[in-house]
């Protein structure tokens, strides 16, 4: 077998030298055998063959015991090129596989640098041209420092709210841990809130799997809630508490900054009915419903909120003072019925009976699985647009195209009348095959957008779960009236 190319690289001197004395001996004995072959059989094929034989051998060996320097690449490359000069074609894979090799280190590289220092936040203005690292680290203290007092500031000046956490005994290991992310969604929108509450937690004790469940949560020993030591009925006079159940016969007008309304943090699926009205009424402590039944019809459904829904409607209440607005945008769109399902009569319908009873009035078009396209919303835009502008007061509150193979061409049209209509409450497009791309078209025309209260996107699996939830956290900085369903 020849010796490889190469094959010898690396090595040291002496194994190089070693291996050039053997192919000399192995030259000279081929160099007798020729000339003897030479007086016999000169000018025979066999002659002929036995020559080439040898000036390949010669060549191969000169190229493989060739002993290589690591300091230097002057023979290396002399050795990777061809007879006209030209790199070899290993050479050339070598030199390919090189600059890959770099390529995939930087990209690497890069990658790591990005996790490792990702932005926490807008950057800082240095307090001089020659500011050092360490005053810039002194100022994001100083500034994260005032937004804690100005939240602490508002949150003052708000009411209390305790959610009641003595109810673990009562649940499941999977209805826990769906408390434990209501509360997660409490905290952040408390913080996020222009007018927040004064939040509690009463019943989280050492130990308990509620407060397990807790300190897993990112940064949970550094939330702005107050954890109470005691139960709320020992932590705060009894005159103050207010418990919000849907079995209380109270109706809640509004909210008192002075006064502790107390949450009951129980998921259940209404096997314990009545456990928070008892616990009320046990306790000698006033109880009060939310007005939901004077605002919205929610026909046979529950009135039982999450907790992260009530909370929500009490943050939207102390800064609208406006029922109405707080139920159509706190409220789940699954436990409101449309305005033709439900009686007219009702409370919060009566005024609009007569408009709703006219022939010529249409407040909820459905179009919903009736094969639309892209092409088609262009006119739907227009019809919806003319509408409005109609001197009869008539207009389409609610558009449903759940169903139609939409597409992100389709969003195009969907932004511009999210951009120019002020009328549309609710929008359902359930299932209408978008994709990041067209969620991205439809969440940006809301930041425009002040009227509409329910955007419903479930259903469109083309679209990523975690980056709609961030796109939707974005529009929150802008608009934080509509409610967004995306699962």
């Amino acid at each position: 077998m020849y010796p490889k190319e190469g094959c010898h690289q690396g090595t040291s001197n002496a194994k190089a030298n070693a291996g050039i004395e053997a192919a000399e001996e192995r030259l000279s004995a081929i160099d007798s055998q020729l000339l003897k072959l030479e007086e016999q059989q000169k000018g025979s094929l066999w002659f002929l063959l036995f020559s080439e034989m040898q000036a390949l051998w010669i060549s191969a060996v000169s190229t493989a015991v060739m002993p290589m320097d690591p300091g230097t690449t002057d023979q290396s490359d002399a050795a990777d090129r061809e007879d006209n000069g030209a790199p070899s074609r290993k050479a050339l894979k070598r030199k390919a596989r090189a600059e890959q090799r770099a390529e995939w280190k930087a990209a690497q590289k890069a990658k790591k640098k990005r996790g490792s220092h990702r932005p926490k936040g807008p950057a800082l203005t240095p307090l001089d041209p020659n500011a050092s690292e360490a005053e810039i680290k002194a100022a994001r203290a100083a500034r994260k420092t005032a937004e804690l007092e100005d939240f602490r500031a508002r949150a003052a000046k708000g009411a209390t709210v305790v959610v009641d956490l003595e109810w673990e005994e009562m649940m499941q290991p999977k209805e826990l841990k769906s408390l434990i992310q209501q509360l997660l969604y409490c905290y952040g929108a408390n913080r996020r809130a222009q007018q927040p509450v004064q939040l509690c937690f009463s019943g989280v004790e050492e130990g308990s799997k509620t407060h397990e469940g807790l300190s897993k949560q990112s940064g949970y020993e550094s939330w702005e809630v107050k954890k109470l030591t005691t139960k709320y009925i020992e932590a705060f006079p009894k005159e103050k508490l207010i418990y919000l159940t849907a079995d209380a016969e109270e109706k809640l007008e509004s909210f008192e900054p002075e006064m502790v309304y107390v949450i009951g943090g129980i998921v259940d699926r209404n096997r314990h009915k009545g456990c928070t009205i008892a616990k009320a009424r046990e306790q000698g402590i006033r109880s009060a419903h939310l007005p939901l039944a004077d605002y919205i019809d929610m026909g046979n459904y529950s009135r039982v909120l999450t907790v992260n829904h009530v909370l929500n409607m009490i943050l939207d209440h102390q800064l609208s003072r406006d029922w109405r607005g707080t139920c159509e945008r706190c409220v789940p769109g699954r436990k409101m019925l449309h305005p033709e399902e439900a009686d007219v009569e009702s409370a919060g319908e009566r005024e609009d009976a007569a408009a709703k009873t006219s022939p010529n009035c249409i407040s909820r078009l459905d179009l919903s699985d009736c094969g639309l396209h892209a092409t088609a919303l262009d006119l739907l835009q227009k019809v919806v647009l003319d509408l409005e502008h109609r001197g009869d007061g008539c207009a389409i509150e609610e558009l449903v195209l759940d169903g139609n193979d939409l597409g992100d061409a389709g969003t195009v049209a969907l932004a511009s009348l999210l951009r120019l209509s002020s009328k549309v409450l609710v929008l359902r497009l359930r299932n209408i095959g978008i994709t990041d791309g067209g969620f991205s078209q439809i969440i940006s025309a809301m930041v425009s957008n002040k009227s509409l209260a329910l955007l419903d996107l479930r259903g469109n699996g083309l679209c990523t779960l975690e980056n709609s939830k961030i796109a939707v956290d974005g529009l929150r900085r802008f608009n934080r009236v509509a409610q967004v369903l995306l699962e």
